[in-house]
């Protein structure tokens, strides 16, 4: 995911991306039971980099995970300069890579 920062120039920048999924769990006390939804972390990725002397910060943040299925990441940014911080966090969408076909597969020529 490509991610453009414009900040103060040569601020300290924190981002960091994490993909969570909901899952239901079971709770029970006694006869009763309850179903409660938690938040897992699948993946995480975070890179400490600073801007530029125009303050301006352009790179890719990748993910190792593979997914079969859209899910949800967060993805957070944090500026800080010598005495202040601003934190700002962004609800994004991982969708997964497209299928490539091998060459040997697909259409065939006739003779």
């Amino acid at each position: 995911m490509a991610v453009t920062i414009h900040a103060i120039k040569h601020a300290r920048v924190g981002i960091t991306m994490r993909l969570v999924t909901t899952r239901l769990a079971v709770v029970r006390k006694g006869k009763q039971y309850r179903r409660i939804t938690r938040t897992a972390v699948l993946a995480e990725a975070t890179r400490r980099v600073a801007t530029d002397a125009s303050g301006r910060y352009t790179n890719d943040v990748r993910l190792a995970y593979a997914t079969h299925q859209q899910l949800r990441a967060t993805l957070i940014v944090s500026v800080r300069v010598q005495c202040a911080t601003a934190t700002r966090a962004v609800p994004v969408t991982v969708w997964p890579l497209p299928q490539r076909q091998s060459p040997g597969h697909g259409h065939r020529q006739r003779r």
